[in-house]
């Protein structure tokens, strides 16, 4: 398959762009690293058909190879984090939180990996409400968006909608 051009890889607290055939690199001097694609830096279009974040386990004088799915058809992709810095995004250093029911029109449901993503697919265009099932939230947190949230699909696109959330108090 052919690779996605000008896309920014996160390795720990470097970043690597993907050149034209969609390859990187990054020498890393740390025991372990997440590595994860910058989702604002996916051309529209794609969708990510494999999880955006990994971890990966140092070897010394070891390649280890880190690679991560886009498709092209229209969807909604975000990521449920504890938004540490008050960025409204996603980065280092924020806690990302697993286990979070997230519906599209009340029908179709997803729930957040380890690393917070969540993916819907085949989404048609046009417009949808977004939902955060509460009942599926840690008692520890709270979203810092509504529960329910208008999304507008274009064919051939991804929305990105992360979901922040904020320690209760």
């Amino acid at each position: 398959e052919e690779g996605v051009a000008r896309v920014k890889v996160k390795v720990g607290d470097k970043e690597a762009v993907t050149d034209d055939k969609g390859w990187y690199h990054m020498t890393v001097r740390a025991k372990r690293v997440t590595v994860a694609a910058v989702a604002d830096s996916v051309p529209a279009g794609f969708i990510f058909s494999t999880p955006a974040f990994t971890k990966v386990m140092v070897r010394q004088g070891l390649r280890d190879r880190v690679d991560f799915g886009l498709t092209t058809r229209s969807g909604i992709y975000g990521v449920v984090f504890v938004d540490k810095n008050g960025s409204g995004i996603p980065d280092q250093g924020d806690d990302f939180i697993g286990g979070v029911k997230v519906m599209v029109d009340g029908k179709t449901a997803q729930i957040s990996d380890p690393q917070g993503a969540y993916f819907f697919t085949n989404v048609p265009p046009g417009a949808h409400v977004l939902t955060i099932d509460i009942a599926t939230l840690p008692i520890k947190f709270i979203p810092l968006i509504k529960m329910k949230n208008g999304v507008e699909i274009v064919e051939g696109t991804t929305c990105v909608f992360h979901i922040p959330m904020k320690f209760k108090e």
